[in-house]
């Protein structure tokens, strides 16, 4: 993969080609260009952002990494926009989609019986929940409110 450093710097590389990757900790990347071979020419990147193709990124399974769909739009195939991903629950044991909307919250299981599909470009993620759980999860909303 080609990588373009920006802001230019005026004594180091300008780019290069990811030799590694390597997750040091989670969440945590170290990678390994073919241009820096020293902690001298390391420093002089400091600060810099990595540039890349987007086609030439790898892609992301967003069941996944269902942290990637925080900020999306939520679209039922029957109750139509449920709002936005907020955050997403991993405390039980599958990761949920917690969604603000008109319904209140509401928690999403990421998985394929209820995820249809997505649309990267417009950020939507199109569900299909169950009849009777999203009335249920309106029920309650509207019971806290009260």
């Amino acid at each position: 993969m080609d990588v373009r450093f920006v802001p230019p710097t005026l004594r180091g590389p300008f780019g290069g080609a990811v030799d590694a990757v390597r997750e040091f900790r989670e969440g945590s990347f170290e990678v390994s260009f073919d241009t820096v071979h020293d902690v001298r020419t390391a420093e002089k990147l400091v600060g810099s952002y990595c540039l890349v193709r987007k086609d030439d990124l790898p892609d992301i399974d967003r069941l996944e990494e269902p942290a990637t769909l925080v900020g999306w739009q939520v679209v039922d195939d029957a109750w139509g926009d449920l709002g936005t991903v907020a955050g997403v629950d991993e405390g039980s044991l599958q990761a949920r989609l917690v969604v603000h909307g008109e319904a209140g919250e509401v928690l999403i299981p990421v998985v394929d019986a209820f995820v249809s599909d997505f649309d990267e470009d417009a950020r939507t993620i199109f569900v299909h929940i169950p009849q009777g759980l999203l009335d249920l999860a309106r029920d309650n909303a509207r019971e806290a409110g009260a």
